[in-house]
């Protein structure tokens, strides 16, 4: 018998090629399994076949595979009264796969994370905030760091694939209504998994978008011979038309997340801007309260720091083909 990855409306399975027919097993309870945390940071799926071929034999074979989606590999398998010609299945079925069909399955397990954040009670989730939080309400949070199976916020500009790495305020005190994009390239081959939220300090350049919008603001912007901010925003929102509402959802939850994950002293709530009369170093929080470096926030070149309207001209962008795991992000459920 060999093992064939399929997937359909259902979700993620396994045919067992029987000879000269393709007969599809019967799953165990269900076909396919995840872990049930909206907010854990393992990319592991499991799936449970039946030997189908072992009816009216006493107990039907079974088999767990368990598959790592974001180093593409194999992992536990555990199996009872399989036939001997279903050893190996899950070693069979991973040489098998196509790049094509890890996509599918990344992108069909972002879309049952998206489900369960969903339809998830935020009062009863138990989230990882950084403990700077406690002392400094006005640090900027990733949503990637919080909810790390999220989809990442992926574009193709002229030719290459860049990420929007989206920060919010989580202050519940604080009026404001934006979100913090920082781009970077994507790296062909990159990894798929929580690693593509990580911030890293100067990958890029930084909008900060109103929600809803339009306009935005230049908070660093791009070096020499990389693309404009400007160009950069435009197909960010070419590629997702939804882009404002998936922002303004994601910064609902995070606060959500925040006012019933933190427990700090009434004092601490409102932040204190520290008077200083002096250069502010360049490495240095900077004293507005965004929770960015001052080199990334205001004490950015001045003749960069300018607000600009939403509706530069671009040529759409499209999401590169070379990540089939991306699928229209009007689909992002809400």
């Amino acid at each position: 018998m060999e093992p064939v990855f399929y997937m359909d409306e259902a979700g993620p399975g396994i045919i067992l090629n029987l000879r000269d027919k393709a007969e599809r097993v019967a799953p165990l309870k269900q076909a396919h399994r995840i872990c049930e945390s909206p907010l854990c940071a393992c990319t592991e799926m499991n799936l449970m076949v039946e030997d189908a071929s072992s009816a009216g034999h006493g107990s039907r074979g079974s088999c767990e595979i368990s598959l790592d989606l974001e180093r593409q590999v194999l992992g536990k398998i555990r199996s009872r009264h399989l036939d001997p010609s279903l050893e190996n299945l899950g070693e069979r079925m991973v040489a098998k796969m196509t790049c094509k069909d890890w996509g599918q399955l990344q992108n069909w397990f972002m879309e049952a994370k998206e489900a369960q954040l969903a339809a998830a009670d935020l009062a009863k989730l138990k989230p990882c905030f950084p403990p700077e939080l406690a002392s400094d309400p006005s640090l900027l949070i990733s949503f990637g760091g919080i909810v790390p199976c999220a989809r990442p916020l992926l574009f193709n500009l002229d030719g290459m694939t860049w990420q929007a790495m989206d920060d919010y305020c989580v202050n519940a005190p604080c009026t404001c209504n934006q979100a913090h994009l920082t781009f970077r390239a994507w790296p062909e081959g990159a990894p798929w998994g929580p690693s593509v939220h990580q911030d890293e300090l100067g990958v890029g350049p930084v909008a900060c978008l109103a929600l809803p919008g339009p306009g935005w603001t230049t908070v660093e912007a791009s070096t020499a011979g990389a693309p404009s901010l400007a160009a950069l925003v435009s197909g960010l929102e070419a590629a997702w038309p939804a882009l404002r509402q998936i922002l303004t959802e994601r910064r609902r939850i995070l606060r959500r997340l925040a006012a019933v994950a933190i427990v700090r002293p009434r004092a601490l709530v409102e932040p204190l801007l520290p008077a200083r009369s002096t250069k502010v170093g360049r490495n240095e929080q900077c004293p507005c309260g965004s929770g960015k470096k001052f080199k990334r926030c205001c004490g950015g070149d001045a003749g960069n720091i300018a607000t600009i309207q939403a509706g530069v001209a671009t040529s759409p962008a499209i999401p590169g083909e070379n990540h089939p795991w991306m699928t229209d992000p009007g689909s992002y459920p809400r």
